[in-house]
């Protein structure tokens, strides 16, 4: 006899969302697509370079302190950011006079404070690995 059957609970494969965050067992890419679509949907709507640096730290924060994004996903991310900020659309692309690297950089430096998503998110992680630990 099955535990599940002994204790009355059913069986399922998706276990649906937990505040906004996917219950599963692995990563996929379609898992985690809809911030990407959040976040075109946001920068749709904004017009300044701040409203992105708002954008990007507030939609996907939650999800990235609880899952190790993947590495592909984060670029998706950086790639649609910079090109909102740069002016690109999909039927015109313009030079970039500054590298993205160098808006990367904090606001002492020079730069606008960007973060890189990827090294954000491991920071995340490390954070609540730390608070694992120590509590």
């Amino acid at each position: 006899m099955k535990l599940s059957h002994i204790l009355g609970f059913r069986l399922t494969i998706d276990f649906g969302k937990y505040l906004g965050v996917p219950l599963h067992g692995r990563k996929k890419k379609e898992t985690y697509a809809y911030l990407l679509v959040k976040t075109q949907c946001r920068l749709s709507g904004c017009t300044l370079a701040k409203a992105v640096v708002a954008v990007v730290a507030a939609l996907p924060t939650y999800t990235m302190y609880i899952v190790f994004l993947q590495k592909q996903l984060c670029d998706k991310l950086e790639s649609m950011n910079r090109g909102f900020v740069w002016g690109e659309s999909k039927n015109c692309k313009r030079c970039h006079t500054i590298s993205w690297n160098n808006f990367c950089l904090s606001k002492d430096v020079g730069g606008m404070n960007f973060r890189d998503l990827h090294l954000f998110n491991y920071a995340l992680i490390m954070k609540l690995g730390w608070g694992l630990i120590t509590n």
